[in-house]
């Protein structure tokens, strides 16, 4: 039938292992026929910011170079319409060979890697009208497949514009992501920074059973500094570099409860291929700038002043210290004739005395 037809699998009888997702993912994920496709079924942001449409999955084994098109629909069923296609030719190029968006205004972005099984798109800037949800479809040169969960988008009116954070080089500077979560959804899995224009996660935030929240593979310069479930998840950079100057995006993951009845719409046949956690995604957008440490510049001719003038001090020094001894001479030697002088009147008036007698 339609279903089967859309989700048709190659049959590929090769050895190599499937495709590992870039980052660790909380959220649903659909599996069949040897396929996996992951992705938020909720995703929250804000009015005049961008919102990343997440679309993970892996897919049978294969030799072949991955190619072919991501497609996202927009509307609440599977047969509404194409807003973006993008056709990659190789698996590690990093832009559409061709693009098609449709009433999208060229504002959808493909963000993703078919090499790390990664289909995402981005929309930016976000407009009221977007609200809606969104398909992901994938055509590839080892089949096709879809997710059958859409992603509801939910656009926040703005507070104002995208936050911009300043620190300077070798300091450090908090990144907010505050935001207001839904009461019926109070536990957070995951916070994930990625930066905005190479969609690059850089670091996240596990929210461990056993203990505090912790920076997956060892992140150090990172801190979150505030409390998720608490609708705050703001996180500061240290040892800042200038590199680190970007837009950047939070991803804060809430699982929805398990009661959450997201696969009422699914057909019959692949509901026993759709897991949860169902998730809540919300996004925040930050700029941070990053001023480079002033270095003090000293002209050349003020080193060459200074070691003229020590030169100098070198030549004159011996010349007073000659010049104090030869005054000081002359003084004694002076001092030594007076009182000679002032010896000489006695002796001869002696002499006469003597004389006389």
């Amino acid at each position: 039938g339609h279903h089967t037809e859309v989700l048709a699998m190659c049959s590929l009888r090769v050895c190599l292992c499937t495709v590992l997702l870039s980052v660790s993912v909380q959220s649903y994920n659909f599996s069949y026929n040897g396929w996996t496709i992951s992705g938020a079924d909720e995703v929250s942001a804000v009015e005049g910011a961008s919102a990343v449409l997440p679309c993970t999955f892996t897919h049978p084994p294969t030799d072949r170079n991955l190619t072919g098109s991501v497609l996202w629909d927009k509307g609440p069923s599977a047969t509404d319409s194409l807003v973006f296609s993008c056709t990659l030719a190789g698996p590690g190029r990093p832009r559409c060979d061709e693009v098609t968006q449709k009433a999208g205004g060229g504002r959808f972005k493909f963000v993703g890697n078919l090499r790390e099984g990664d289909a995402s798109i981005m929309v930016e800037p976000l407009r009221r009208e977007d609200r809606d949800k969104y398909r992901c479809r994938l055509k590839l040169s080892v089949g096709n497949f879809q997710s059958v969960i859409p992603t509801q988008l939910t656009v926040e009116a703005a507070g104002g514009n995208v936050s911009v954070v300043t620190g300077t080089e070798g300091g450090s500077a908090t990144l907010p992501c505050v935001y207001r979560q839904s009461q019926y959804y109070p536990r957070a899995l995951t916070v994930t920074w990625m930066r905005k224009d190479s969609h690059r996660h850089i670091v996240t935030f596990t929210h461990r059973a056993d203990g505090p929240w912790a920076a997956e593979n060892g992140a150090t310069r990172f801190e979150l500094v505030a409390d998720p479930e608490l609708g705050n998840a703001s996180t500061r950079i240290k040892q800042l570099r200038v590199g680190d100057r970007h837009g950047y995006l939070c991803l804060v993951d809430f699982s929805k409860p398990e009661n959450y009845d997201a696969i009422k719409d699914v057909h019959a046949e692949f509901r026993s291929g759709v897991h949860p956690p169902y998730t809540h995604q919300y996004q925040r957008e930050v700029r941070l700038r990053v001023l480079v440490t002033p270095v003090t510049y000293i002209n050349p001719s003020i080193y060459i002043l200074r070691i003229l003038t020590l030169l100098l001090m070198l030549c004159i020094l011996p010349i007073i210290i000659l010049w104090k001894k030869g005054v000081f001479s002359l003084v004694m030697g002076s001092a030594r004739f007076s009182k000679r002088s002032a010896a000489s009147p006695d002796d001869t008036g002696r002499g006469e005395q003597l004389q006389c007698a």
